[in-house]
């Protein structure tokens, strides 16, 4: 019997139990970001394309070309145009200025409301458009 326990079981079941939750965790965010792409009639598996959802986050967002997506490997910058471009997605869904706050400052949370509720796209900057992509 050894008298002193090296931690290594313990370790196990945390880093065990750690994984599996993120891999939960990793799970609904690449279903609300399916839904969220879905609502703003894309096909949903453009949310889950790591530099394509990008581009067509900037064009649902902010109608632009997709171009602003170059912006988010800039320093500082990415910061900045990312609170922005939060910001314009709240609104492209109608939501208050209260909620594209909190989409901002507790992005995890918002994102998930934002795509489970029942509101609609109305269009980048929240000014209705009839482009269909």
């Amino acid at each position: 019997m050894d008298m002193y326990d090296n931690g290594y079981q313990m370790s196990d079941v945390f880093g065990t139990t750690y994984t599996v939750f993120g891999i939960i965790l990793l799970i609904i965010n690449v279903v609300a970001w399916w839904m969220i792409f879905f609502k703003a009639n894309l096909p949903g598996w453009y949310g889950i394309v790591p530099i394509l959802n990008l581009i067509y986050l900037v064009r649902i967002a902010t109608g632009g070309s997709g171009w602003g997506a170059v912006l988010f490997f800039i320093p500082i910058v990415n910061v900045i145009y990312g609170c922005y471009l939060y910001w314009q997605l709240g609104k492209s869904f109608g939501r208050s200025s209260a909620f594209c706050l909190g989409l901002v400052l507790l992005n995890g949370i918002f994102i998930l409301i934002l795509a489970f509720d029942k509101s609609k796209y109305i269009g980048p900057k929240g000014e209705p458009t009839s482009s269909n992509w």
